[in-house]
């Protein structure tokens, strides 16, 4: 953050950043653990437009 302000107050030069950015690698877990039953009202979508992720 330091080196932000730095930049902004012309104290210190931009940095180099590289021209390509990584891909984010998302893991999954495990296919025994997506267990969904009929009885968990948290496996159903929710009839507001509230979106806990």
């Amino acid at each position: 953050m330091r080196e932000a302000i730095r930049v902004l107050n012309f104290e210190a030069p931009l940095p180099i950043l590289p021209p390509k950015m990584p891909v984010p690698t998302y893991l999954y877990p495990p296919v025994g653990m997506l267990i969904v039953d009929g009885t968990n009202p948290a496996h159903f979508p929710r009839a507001d437009p509230f979106i806990p992720w």
